[in-house]
């Protein structure tokens, strides 16, 4: 997987409260250097969390217009085919389109190099993007590399190779993990760089919903949105958000999200059966040092209160034998799920338990009550590293009464 600007929900609004468009309309002048004539397509969402519009325009001269309305501004697609035509890479270019009179010039075959004016989000786009250039260039030649050993792996499994060799790779895959999970890191502090500087821009709220692969306290979520400004704040996507806070402190409950699988002792497993107990999903990865480092306490806590506490442990990976070593190594008694391309979960079709439940970082641990409905957030966006274990254990204290 290539590493790419994640902008889960594409909204934006204007920096300069002054030049704020009331009407919501939109105008588009443009030049496309190297195509007189034909047609271009621009894709947008005119309300956030709605159908898309897919409107066209001919080419005249090189010269094109597009107008209309939005409601919220956002990422949008300029190109030369519609979306049932052959997609060309070439000539599809990404933008942020506002309500204003904004100005585009690009050059067929070269998209990319899309030059936009009177947009102040998509300036802050471009800015973004020039700060993480570095980032997201290193992430993919590591992840390039992780994938080039796994397709090496799968390539020794059919000749005879030495075990000698086979742990050699497997080490060098973890190794390439880490260096990747550090480079997470360095990214997200450029975001958070970013948030603090653009107060008043949408790309803020976005990188805060879609932060991933690193703790991030509750503390700091909450700090970091509570400097957006209020017209941030009251975007969808800043809406989504505080809808997310809420649910990481546990202001309201929500079912848990069911799910059939097979354990890896080949039983069945329905998450409905363990109802009357508590479940504690445990999301994890045999190369994830931290989430081996929380074995020992969670088998504490498993024992404490045996009679009363199920441990699912879900294991989102391509290597099995790696799963199945760290299984064995930690001596793990209780249930584990892996799940992938190869070993798909049973119900929901097409799902996967960590896509359920939106875990974005290793380790991750949610808590089902005995109505089988979630009460605890633990790891991933809702707690830090430091602090989530003992925000787990004081909750089953008082659920449990010991």
């Amino acid at each position: 997987m290539k590493w790419l600007l994640l902008l889960g929900f594409i909204v934006c609004v204007h920096n300069a409260e002054g030049q704020q468009n009331i009407h919501n309309n939109f105008s588009i002048s443009g030049y496309i250097k190297g195509l007189d004539s034909g047609w271009l397509y621009l894709n947008y969402i005119p309300i956030p969390n709605e159908k898309g519009i897919l409107d066209s325009c001919k080419i005249k001269n090189g010269h094109f217009q597009f107008k209309g309305k939005i409601q919220e501004p956002m990422l949008s697609n300029l190109t030369t085919f519609n979306f049932q035509e052959k997609v060309d890479p070439l000539n599809i270019a990404q933008f942020y389109l506002e309500a204003s009179k904004m100005q585009i010039q690009v050059e067929y075959n070269h998209f990319k190099k899309i030059l936009v004016s009177g947009s102040f989000t998509d300036k802050d786009y471009r800015d973004y993007i020039r700060l993480k250039s570095d980032n997201f260039k290193l992430l993919n030649l590591i992840t390039d590399s992780i994938i080039s050993y796994r397709e090496k792996i799968r390539s020794a499994e059919k000749s005879k190779i030495s075990e000698n060799i086979f742990d050699s790779m497997h080490k060098k895959i973890n190794q390439l993990e880490a260096k990747r999970n550090l480079e997470f890191n360095n990214g997200i502090n450029i975001d958070k760089t970013f948030i603090t500087f653009h107060k008043n821009s949408i790309l803020s709220a976005i990188l805060l919903y879609n932060f991933k692969n690193e703790w991030i306290s509750l503390t700091e979520i909450r700090h970091l949105f509570n400097q957006l400004s209020n017209k941030i704040k009251l975007t969808s996507v800043g809406k989504k958000i505080e809808k997310k806070i809420t649910m990481a402190l546990n202001d309201q409950l929500i079912p848990a999200k069911l799910f059939t699988a097979i354990q890896r002792n080949g039983d069945t497993i329905h998450l409905s059966d363990f109802k009357y107990k508590y479940i504690l999903l445990d999301f994890n990865a045999s190369w994830c040092i931290p989430c081996r480092q929380i074995i020992p306490k969670l088998k504490k806590l498993y024992e404490k209160y045996n009679d009363k506490l199920v441990i699912l442990s879900i294991s989102n990976q391509t290597d099995k034998k790696d799963w199945i070593k760290a299984i064995q190594e930690d001596k793990i008694s209780w249930p584990c799920i892996l799940e992938n391309d190869e070993n798909p979960i049973l119900s929901p079709i097409g799902q996967s338990i960590t896509k359920m439940y939106g875990i974005q970082t290793f380790p991750s641990l949610i808590l089902i009550n005995d109505d089988l409905k979630v009460v605890g957030w633990y790891g991933n966006f809702y707690q830090s590293k430091q602090d989530f274990l003992l925000e787990l254990k004081n909750k089953l204290r008082y659920s449990f009464g010991y």
